[in-house]
Parts: structure tokens; sequence; C-alpha cells
């Protein structure tokens, strides 16, 4: 059973087309699509995360191939509104979006409110690299913390992303320069999905400059992709029935493996071997850099780089960031720092990234136990990966003091 509630027409032309981009490259391809709290699209009865991820991968197990695209995109063409954009063995996610994900005092969702308020997200050579949900977000103003969605692909590995996906899907995406001509001869529609021949070259090199000003592509280190992708829309217009329009999205997609492994992900013990892991539930770390507020990811390397001067085995960029954030909600709206990192506006970067940097390096030397769990991914424990055991052994010993 489908059910959907709260979710835009646009957001669903939008996941559509993404979809149609997708399969017309990797027919067999699952994908399953971030939703933002407060919006319900669930497919199969995948709606809670603790139950999604085993639910999904049975999904992933008896996926078929999907059905002829063209035939497919004019059937839904023909009922835009009677289903959900997803084939029969898609799933969806559900985004994390800050406070609103999980359940949280007021003191906590005003902690992040003013976190963002006076710590923005900043653009990379003037383009936001982070995900707005502005239709379904129930908290203005805040990015959303996960890419659009996952596609999942049978043997896909993170090599793959750059040297495989990437050239085919964006020889998809036509170029900006064909916008105003399409549009004025078809109509509004801009994009071809049928199956391109992609020259062996392209596999190997991928000109970024070119791709970026072309066509709004990049690949985003190490698991997400960007496109502006070409969706069509009905449009407001009065003057013609069923007309519709064409806009360019800015889209964030990561890649998997066709079986996400939740087992393997827990036992895991190589930080690397995690990271590649990671995306197959929803998790890009590349979007979180680009999405919280700058103070929490310079608090992030800060402690990085601490770590790295007193242990020959440092703990992994996911932890210390996971950390950062149970620091954010644990410790930051009770501390007497609050009021100057998120009030004062004398209060500069550098002094707040060091400030959450501390506050965090005490949480874990005093109670490393309440950052076993991935904030940003809550199915994931850290207690089997490298150096997170040894952390155990040293508490209310680890050098605080050299971050004050």
């Amino acid at each position: 059973m489908m059910v959907i509630s709260a979710y835009s027409t646009a957001s669903i032309c939008h996941a559509e087309a993404l979809r149609l981009l997708v399969t017309a490259i990797f027919p067999s391809t699952s994908i399953v699509f971030s939703i933002p709290k407060g919006s319900q699209m669930c497919a199969g009865g995948a709606v809670v995360e603790g139950a999604l991820f085993e639910k999904l991968h049975q999904k992933l197990l008896r996926a078929e191939p999907s059905s002829d695209v063209a035939e497919e995109y004019c059937d839904l063409k023909r009922r835009p509104s009677e289903d959900l954009p997803v084939s029969p063995h898609g799933g969806c996610l559900q985004a994390r979006n800050g406070p609103l994900s999980t359940p949280c005092s007021p003191d906590v969702a005003d902690v992040w409110r003013t976190l963002y308020l006076k710590w923005p997200p900043q653009p990379v050579a003037g383009r936001p690299l982070w995900r707005y949900d502005s239709e379904e977000s129930s908290l203005r103003g805040m990015p959303c913390w996960t890419p659009h969605a996952v596609a999942y692909i049978g043997g896909f590995e993170a090599p793959d992303l750059r040297q495989v996906v990437a050239p085919q899907l964006f020889s998809q995406v036509p170029p900006f320069s064909s916008d105003t001509e399409v549009d004025r001869t078809f109509g509004g529609r801009t994009f071809d999905y049928r199956r391109q021949k992609v020259p062996k070259f392209a596999s190997r090199v991928l000109d970024r400059e070119f791709l970026l000003r072309e066509k709004g592509c990049a690949i985003h280190e190490p698991e997400l992709l960007e496109m502006a992708l070409p969706v069509t829309f009905p449009s407001n217009s009065s003057l013609k029935e069923n007309s519709t329009e064409t806009r360019r999205v800015r889209t964030f997609i990561s890649f998997a493996g066709s079986e996400p492994n939740l087992r393997a992900l827990q036992v895991a013990v190589d930080p690397m071997h995690r990271r590649a892991l990671r995306p197959a539930f929803g998790y890009s770390i590349a979007a979180l850099k680009f999405a919280l507020p700058p103070p929490l990811v310079n608090a992030t390397r800060l402690l990085r780089q601490w770590n790295e001067s007193w242990s020959p085995t440092p703990l992994s960029t996911a932890f210390w960031l996971s950390a950062v954030g149970h620091a954010v909600e644990r410790r930051l709206p009770m501390d007497k720092t609050a009021a100057f990192i998120l009030h004062e506006n004398a209060c500069s970067l550098a002094e707040a990234s060091k400030s959450i940097a501390f506050l965090t390096a005490s949480l874990v030397s005093s109670s490393p136990q309440e950052c076993w769990n991935n904030f940003f991914l809550p199915v994931e424990r850290f207690e089997a990966e490298r150096g997170v055991r040894e952390l155990m052994d040293t508490i209310n010993l680890l050098p605080v003091g050299q971050l004050q």
C-alpha cells in the first residue's frame, strides 16, 4: 500500500524526474527517496527508521527490473496524482532535519534555530550546496541533512561513482544552453530519457569546470552527486489546460550497493569500510559538511587535529562529527558559554568553533558511552570501530585542556 499526505505535487514531479533519469541508465536500480520530517511518502509500509532498513533490505532482495521507461512515463503522465512516483521495489527514508527529526525539548530546538540563524551554511563559489525543502520543512531556514535520494545498484562500489555512474548520469543532463530552445519548441519538455551511448573516454575523465558551468553537475566526495535536474511541473497558468513548465532543480543523490547491510555496518572495524556502507542508509558526510552551521564543521576539524596529537589511532571524522551533534543537544543548552556562542555578536566563528570543540571533548572524555550512537545515523553504533573501545579506558583522562 502506498500513501501520499502533505507531499507536494512539485516534490512528486521532482522525484519522478530523478527516478526516470537514473533508471534510464541503470534499469534495475532501486531508488529510496529521503523525505523531510512532517511529510509522509511511504511505500510498502516502510515508515519508521528503526524498522525501515530491514524492510528495505527485503524489498531489494525481491527487486525486479523496472518496466520500459518511456511507457511508464506516459502512463504516469496520464495519471499524475494517482500514485507515488517510485518503482514497486522502492521505499522511503525519513530525512533527519535537525531537532525535529527526533523528539527534543524546546531548549534544544531553540539552540538549533539560533545556530542556523547566527551561523547559516556558507555557499561555495557563490552557490549553496545544501538541500532545502521549503514546502515541506517544518523548521524554516534549516537545510536538510541528507541527499534527496539514494540509488541502489547491484555490484556498486565506491570507485564506481566517479568512474562509471557520474559520467553516464551527467551525460543525460542537457546543457543549460538547450533550455530556452527546447522550452520554445516542445512546450516545456527539456528532457530526453532515452538511453545514450557514453564514449569510452567519458568513463575515465570528467571535466569538472565544464560540467559545472554547462550542466550544473558536480561530484562531492566521497558519495554525493549534484545535478541541475530539469523537472516538468504542472503549470499554474489558466490560459491552457494541462499545460506544463520545466525548471531546473538542484538535486543531490548518493549511490550504494543493492544490499544494504546494517549488521556489517555495526561490526565494521575499519572506518573506511564504514564510510563505504553508510550511504546505503541515507547518510552523506558531504551533505552534512555543506548543510551544518560552520562552527560545528570547524569544531569537528579541531577535534580531529587534537585527537591526532595524542592518539596513534585517531577516531574517524564521522565519530567526531556525531559527537559534536550530541554535544550541541546534551551540553550546549545548559552550558555557561551558550549565551556567548549563540547570542553575543562579539563571538567570532573561531571562538564559537573552539568552544563547541571543547564541549564535545569534555563530553567524550567524561561520558563516551553517550557518543556511541551516530547522531546523524541513529541506527549505527560506534563500539566496534577502531579506537572507540580504547576510548573507554581513558575516561576523564583525555587532554581536554589543550582545546581551551
